[in-house]
């Protein structure tokens, strides 16, 4: 990830806590409110990490961090389905998954129990739902462009 992507999707989870007072139909209370800035960087900052090497281990990384640091006083599952969507749609992909299996996969990762929040369980469930479009991920597209280009 560049850091034009991870400052893209820093935008968009600011964008997320900063909307109207109802996300997905339901009450967002203190919406506006971070309760640990360093929480959102630090599940942001996993982006940047090369050890993820596709873009479902990135998307668990950071729906897993998010959901599991709260870095909201609020919302904490709704902001990091809506990060992995943007996440996604960032990396030329798509969830497949309604609005249900998302909240159900959302309130089992924050049960805490150790199956629920181990990241290879986290990153098999985005690669089942995950549908890549142009390409699977950008660090694919820029070695295409790379190839191209020489």
């Amino acid at each position: 990830m560049t850091e034009f992507d991870v400052q893209y999707l820093q935008g968009a989870v600011e964008r997320v806590h900063k909307l109207n007072p109802r996300v997905f139909g339901r009450p967002f209370h203190f919406a506006n409110e971070l309760r640990d800035p360093g929480a959102l960087d630090a599940a942001l900052g996993l982006l940047r990490q090369r050890w993820y090497t596709t873009d479902q281990q990135r998307a668990a990384a950071l729906f897993r961090s998010i959901i599991a640091n709260h870095p909201f006083i609020d919302g904490n599952k709704r902001v990091a389905v809506i990060a992995v969507a943007a996440y996604a749609g960032r990396s030329f992909g798509a969830l497949d998954a309604t609005y249900d299996d998302l909240r159900s996969f959302a309130l089992t990762v924050a049960s805490g129990e150790p199956d629920a929040t181990d990241l290879e369980r986290v990153t098999a469930w985005f690669e089942a739902h995950w549908v890549a479009g142009m390409s699977s991920s950008i660090d694919e597209q820029r070695q295409e462009a790379d190839v191209g280009a020489s």
